[in-house]
């Protein structure tokens, strides 16, 4: 008896096994695509959350910081004018005296990048250069914004320990107490704190350029991803 076995059809087998691989191929393909417009979307929330935190520091250093901070610079100056032409009885001697203290600080909003640093995802960056400008900023220029506010907070509790030993300038208004105006230690914590005043006021013009540039990067990065 002869027994006729089936013939495999080896094309058919062929082509489906081709379209299982490409099945398979275009699958990971969109997997990974979708990964990576994940990621490029996630990038570009962090993007637009750090433009949005540069653009209020902007905001606060120019409209607020810088010229109040030259406001002060003049209170301490116009105290100062007066003690050396020793006229105890000017007019604006109480004005000066109730300003020449005052004392305006911001430090740079640092939330998205203490995530993105506490989280270990600085790569989301995807801009090699803007990454390396981004860290500069928050580290290095925040750092040095940070060591002058702290240094005018120090002194200025000095200034403070000073007035309360020597004066009653904090108890009382107009005080008739102005023996200390003439004396050399508090007019030598006067020139100080009126140079730590101006110092602080060139640190905050440099950082306000220094967030204005990476506010440019962070904005062209933005509009070429979108």
């Amino acid at each position: 008896m002869k027994i006729f076995g089936n013939k495999i059809n080896w094309l058919s087998h062929f082509i489906e096994l081709v379209v299982v691989i490409i099945g398979i191929t275009v699958a990971f393909t969109i997997n990974k695509w979708s990964e990576s417009r994940g990621e490029k979307e996630l990038e570009v929330s962090i993007l637009k959350s750090l433009q949005s935190e540069l653009q209020k520091d902007i905001d606060v250093y120019k409209d607020h910081q810088i010229p109040r901070n030259k406001l002060n610079a003049g209170y301490i100056e116009g105290l100062s004018s007066i003690i050396d032409s020793n006229d105890l009885e000017h007019d604006s001697l109480y004005f000066y005296l109730d300003r020449f203290m005052r004392f305006n600080n911001w430090r740079i909003t640092r939330s998205t990048y203490e995530s993105l640093k506490s989280t270990n995802r600085m790569d989301i960056i995807s801009n090699f250069e803007l990454k390396k400008n981004v860290i500069a900023l928050y580290e290095h220029r925040s750092g040095q914004n940070d060591f002058v506010i702290d240094l005018n907070k120090n002194f200025l509790t000095k200034m403070q320990d000073y007035l309360i030993k020597n004066s009653s300038l904090y108890f009382q208004e107009n005080t008739t107490d102005l023996a200390f105006l003439r004396d050399r230690e508090f007019r030598n914590l006067l020139a100080n704190w009126l140079n730590l005043t101006k110092g602080k006021i060139k640190e905050f013009e440099i950082t306000l350029e220094a967030c204005e540039q990476l506010h440019q990067a962070v904005t062209a990065e933005i509009q070429r991803h979108e």
